[in-house]
């Protein structure tokens, strides 16, 4: 950019960043020592507007309501726009996507940002004269591999079919944490050519390996059922795996309690719900 105006409300953190940004070279920054909501009548025309909401409130309790905030966005987002045609907000990843959007009309896209498969940020692109059009959920995954993204929209998603899998299948998929993040269930089945094991599972299941799918492949290698005896000798077979759950009655850790499975090693182990509402243990290893 040719050029940039920080406003930090805080002293110390613009004193900070006047001296971080000279050791960096960074003259094309200037620190105002200033709080936004009292000075956006004074602000120039400019090409962009990014703002990063603070997150904790009173006694400095953390808080993930986009209202709860400071400044408030959507109270400031008419003068914003008035003197930039774009507002790119950087928000919790707690955040509601859908409440989001109600609360910033005008958003254009979203951007769901996880990092090793941790999502890290959402940012919201709000843009004057925008045409109302449902915004782009671009999904991207920075991961050890790579990166992987996945572009939909909200309406692809509640206007695609549900394609359910009669049975655990050669190669298992588990979506990374942007697009579970987002949403998109329906759509990626769809979109890679895979089944869903069952409605609220958020895995899904291919009889070939499927080049590209964002997240996790894995080969099957035994579909075990769920069973109280099953959990009791299952260690003897598997003494280490990861462990994952998805639409289970319990948790990691009870799990492992029950099996007395050790964490690590090259098996991975996922408990989860069919269609049929059996309870079963997919053993796999990393496709």
């Amino acid at each position: 950019a040719k050029h940039l105006t920080y406003i930090e409300r805080f002293p110390a953190y613009c004193e900070a960043a006047k001296h971080n940004f000279s050791v960096l070279g960074a003259g094309n920054i200037t620190v105002v020592n200033a709080d936004s909501t009292q000075s956006v009548d004074i602000l120039p025309e400019v090409d962009a507007f990014y703002i990063d909401p603070a997150r904790r409130g009173e006694s400095n309790k953390r808080v993930f309501a986009l209202q709860d905030c400071e400044p408030d966005l959507p109270g400031l987002l008419p003068e914003l726009l008035k003197r930039s045609p774009r507002i790119i907000a950087k928000l919790s990843p707690m955040a509601d996507i859908q409440m989001t959007l109600d609360l910033l009309p005008g958003t254009t896209s979203v951007h769901v940002l996880s990092v090793k498969n941790e999502c890290k940020e959402l940012l919201f692109v709000t843009e004057r004269g925008a045409d109302g059009r449902e915004p782009a959920i671009h999904c991207i995954n920075f991961g050890l591999d790579g990166r992987q993204s996945f572009l939909f929209t909200l309406e692809e998603e509640r206007n695609a079919p549900l394609i359910p899998a009669g049975r655990v299948a050669g190669y298992l998929y588990e979506p990374n944490a942007s697009v579970l993040k987002a949403g998109a269930f329906k759509q990626i089945a769809v979109r890679m050519g895979v089944k869903k094991l069952q409605v609220s599972s958020h895995l899904y299941t291919s009889d070939q390996l499927i080049p590209g799918f964002p997240g996790r492949r894995f080969r099957v290698d035994e579909v075990l059922p769920f069973t109280g005896k099953l959990c009791k000798g299952l260690s003897k077979t598997i003494p280490q795996a990861n462990i994952t759950v998805r639409n289970f009655p319990l948790s990691v850790e009870e799990l492992r309690k029950r099996t007395k499975i050790a964490d690590g090693g090259s098996v991975y182990l996922f408990a989860t719900t069919l269609a049929d509402g059996e309870k079963v243990l997919v053993r796999c290893t990393k496709a």
